[in-house]
């Protein structure tokens, strides 16, 4: 931790749980003389100094660390759901699950096929892709309507459902 004033400890453990400055400054530092705009100014400069930013960013660390969502994790839980689906013997739900985690490691891209003004009707294609290489590898793999894409996106039920271009 930073050398800070006991205030300025105060006002950094307090912005951590409202993010409002001016409010907080009002708070820690005696303000009754003040005008508004100068306790706006106060707060900034001390969101502006380097030793309270610093000593925002230690106290925000591990919350930051616990809420991040890292790939091994997302790759792990798509596994359980895969493996869960195939005791099921939910067939569909098993090759989403492994096509999605497939996506999130980078080995398919989205394309869509077919798409032109006069023409609407979409055919969505993932297409593997060399990781290392970044090309385009191996035969197409089929999707099921309702699939959530690697943007988050879900496909439609049928190629009517998508928007005109």
């Amino acid at each position: 931790m930073s050398q800070l004033t006991q205030k300025q400890e105060s006002f950094c453990i307090a912005y951590i749980k409202t993010a409002n400055a001016t409010e907080v400054y009002r708070q820690v530092y005696n303000c009754s003389k003040m005008k508004p705009a100068t306790v706006n100014r106060n707060a900034k400069a001390l969101l502006d100094n380097n030793k309270i930013v610093t000593r925002l960013q230690e106290l925000r660390a591990p919350v930051i660390a616990e809420a991040q969502i890292t790939l091994a994790a997302h790759l792990e839980e798509l596994r359980q759901i895969r493996d869960q689906a195939i005791m099921d013997r939910n067939w569909p739900a098993a090759i989403a699950a492994e096509v999605n985690r497939g996506k999130v490691s980078g080995l398919y891209v989205r394309k869509i096929e077919g798409v032109t003004p006069e023409k609407t009707v979409v055919n969505v294609v993932l297409q593997q892709v060399d990781p290392v290489t970044n090309r385009e590898i191996g035969g197409r793999v089929p999707y099921a309507p309702g699939m959530i894409t690697a943007k988050g996106e879900e496909l439609a039920e049928s190629p009517q459902d998508y928007p005109k271009v």
